[in-house]
């Protein structure tokens, strides 16, 4: 079963068991953070003045969350080996 797979050329690493958790833990935090901006954004007053406060409020959150999407997808290709071919099709 540990053949020489290979992805448009690049061979495939398979990733341990022991990395599943690691991977839960971050689509579940990953969910979550989305979750709760939509909420958030659901959630908002309707004047456009409540709307700017609220939507400068969350700015931060939107940066962070673009940032672990980020950190998470360069480590997972990293984690499944496709390197460089990974990072052209992020």
């Amino acid at each position: 079963m540990h053949g020489n797979i290979l992805f448009n050329g690049t061979p495939v690493l398979f990733v341990g068991i022991e990395s599943l958790p690691l991977v839960e833990r971050l689509f579940a935090d990953l969910l979550h953070t989305t979750e709760s901006l939509k909420n958030s954004k659901l959630s908002t007053a309707r004047s456009p003045r409540e709307r700017a406060d609220i939507e400068s409020q969350i700015e931060p959150y939107k940066v962070c969350c673009t940032a672990d999407i980020t950190t998470s997808e360069d480590y997972l290709v990293d984690l499944l080996g496709f390197g460089d071919y990974g990072q052209s099709i992020m």
